[in-house]
């Protein structure tokens, strides 16, 4: 499911869906928060893709649809976008895909807190969980965001050397499968875990997730490896992992390098 497990309560799932390149221009509906989180992956695309298309407010006129600023989507990478409504206290939203993606899959959060304090809970833990994401926030969020860096630097600076010790890593062990077309258990749980990266060795596609019900056509996964790719998780994750290639008509081959 992408980065569905990573995100807080505070956000709901209103878009779900394949768009193709058939229909450039989708509806996605009304929107009432200022703030939305937008993922499109799609396992059709060439490695060095990166952007997944736009997202922009529509407002109906006499003359038809007039669109606001275009915001860029990348591919599997998670955005943060603000959006303020033309008029009154809700706006609508459209996708515009790409010519050559053929078929993407976009999936949009909207937030739905109603305190600054679970805002900012709900921002800093999608923010922990990719590092690149792009956020622009009013000052009182910013000010908020300001006193939270501060703290947390404090606090690495007390215990920097602690953490050091006890996070690094003396073992890299690799393992090399091929992933026939069946879901499949490719890490065992293990304590000891530091770190891990998966190699996607092959062209086709491989869907992850942390237990066995993966379902690539409905978006049920939690990260879409393309062709000649690589990941490397976010988090000190020690549980299993599961793997099936995507479309499931041939094998794939993973190169796994465990942390300890």
């Amino acid at each position: 499911m992408g980065f569905s497990k990573l995100i807080g309560g505070n956000w709901e799932l209103r878009v779900n869906n394949i768009y193709t390149s058939a229909n450039r221009t989708a509806y996605l509906g009304v929107f009432s928060s200022p703030f939305i989180l937008a993922e499109v992956e799609s396992s059709l695309a060439l490695p060095e893709w990166r952007k997944g298309g736009y997202i922009a407010q529509g407002l109906q006129t006499p003359n038809g649809i007039a669109y606001g600023s275009k915001k860029e989507l990348f591919l599997s990478e998670l955005s943060i976008l603000e959006f303020s409504a033309f008029s009154g206290n809700s706006y609508e939203l459209y996708y515009f895909a790409l010519s050559r993606l053929s078929e993407v899959r976009l999936k949009v959060w909207e937030y739905t807190g109603t305190t600054i304090d679970t805002c900012i809970e709900g921002f800093t833990k999608v923010l922990e969980s990719q590092a690149q994401t792009t956020v622009s926030l009013p000052p009182k969020y910013l000010e908020s965001l300001k006193i939270l860096s501060e703290l947390g630097e404090l606090m690495m600076g007390l215990f920097a050397e602690q953490l050091s010790t006890l996070l690094a890593s003396t073992t890299a062990t690799t393992t090399v499968i091929t992933l026939q077309p069946v879901i499949t258990l490719i890490v065992p749980a293990n304590p000891d875990r530091k770190g891990l990266t998966i190699k996607n060795n092959g062209a086709r596609a491989v869907a992850i997730n942390f237990d066995n019900n993966i379902t690539p056509n409905n978006g049920n996964y939690f990260v879409l490896i393309p062709g000649n790719a690589t990941y490397n998780f976010p988090v000190n994750y020690i549980g299993e992992i599961y793997a099936i290639p995507t479309p499931a008509s041939g094998d794939a081959s993973l190169r796994i390098i465990e942390f300890t």
